[in-house]
């Protein structure tokens, strides 16, 4: 199968067909497709599994499948160098915020872990992130909830925790120089 994409992906296809009418397996499906990059194809395919007719975006679970799966395992889409996977991911969040803010909270947690990522990629993903933090017009229980209080928490939260590196490295460092080797 890894020679011949085309027949994994019939593997894959017949395995949807036999089990389709089991909804545990079927996102497990999901998760396993979410996983792949054939050919050129990249971002179309993980488009193409959210339109899927077994893909509801009313239903957590199916899209934590297909999303969470792609940022945690599709390494090389979601970080994309074009920033492609960070925009993608943000615009799903954005879409899925409006009708269920508690799953966008959940998914948008990887693109909040950058700490240690190389200053030009964290500046990527602060980019996209400030890009979802749009005024939203919603109902009163989901502005409760609203994914831009938890951008701005997050974000306040990397700047207060490099402060106090800052301190607490300082802190060290002084100790080490002046009292450890003086």
């Amino acid at each position: 199968c890894l020679a011949n994409n085309q027949l994994a992906l019939d593997y894959l296809d017949d395995f949807y067909k036999k089990w389709k009418n089991n909804h545990l397996v079927i996102e497990k499906w999901f998760e396993m497709m979410s996983t792949l990059n054939i050919g050129l194809q990249g971002l179309n395919l993980i488009k193409r599994l959210l339109k899927h007719k077994d893909v509801d975006y009313k239903n957590p679970n199916k899209l934590r499948a297909v999303l969470s799966t792609f940022q945690r395992e599709n390494v090389l889409l979601f970080h994309a160098n074009d920033s492609s996977g960070y925009k993608f991911i943000s615009e799903q969040v954005a879409i899925i915020d409006k009708s269920n803010p508690q799953a966008a909270a959940r998914l948008i947690l990887p693109l909040t872990r950058f700490k240690n990522y190389s200053f030009e990629r964290k500046n990527k993903i602060k980019y996209v992130l400030k890009s979802i933090n749009k005024p939203v017009k919603t109902n009163k229980t989901a502005n409760k909830y609203s994914i831009n209080f938890f951008i701005f928490v997050v974000l306040a939260t990397f700047m207060i925790f490099n402060f106090f590196d800052m301190i607490i490295f300082n802190t060290f460092e002084y100790f080490l120089l002046y009292v450890i080797f003086p």
